[in-house]
């Protein structure tokens, strides 16, 4: 006699989900839908998982839905771009560039670069000025 397989269930909330193989994410996964409705599936309360002193007791925890957040974007940025004959000047005028600012964040990424046989040394220096 064969076992059934238990019908998937959210993680967060334990509602009934199910899956569609045509219906995917931007990255090409399945995604848990409504078993009645086939949209998206939306948790309506959130289990909270207490410490392992309690013996992991679940209990209900009245859910708020939070905004969604894309993380693939990218953070806002300035960028500049230095660029000089020889490396002492691009890193004299990338260190002037920084004399008396702040920053939340910073990023640089030097290249040097050959045109028609003329090296040129570039820098893009990409920040965010701290508030």
């Amino acid at each position: 006699m064969s076992e059934k397989k238990p019908k998937p269930t959210c993680y967060e909330c334990g509602e009934d989900i199910i899956f569609d193989p045509k219906v995917l994410s931007k990255n090409q996964k399945q995604i848990p839908l409504d078993p009645t409705t086939r949209q998206p599936h939306e948790c309506k309360e959130i289990k909270e998982v207490k410490t392992q002193s309690q013996l992991d007791t679940v209990t209900e925890k009245e859910s708020v839905k939070a905004e969604y957040v894309d993380h693939t974007l990218s953070r806002p940025s300035e960028v500049k771009i230095f660029y000089a004959d020889n490396r002492p000047d691009l890193e004299k005028e990338y260190r002037d560039f920084q004399i008396g600012k702040k920053f939340a964040w910073t990023r640089a990424q030097y290249q040097p670069i050959v045109v028609q046989g003329i090296a040129i040394f570039t820098m893009a220096f990409f920040y965010e000025t701290a508030l």
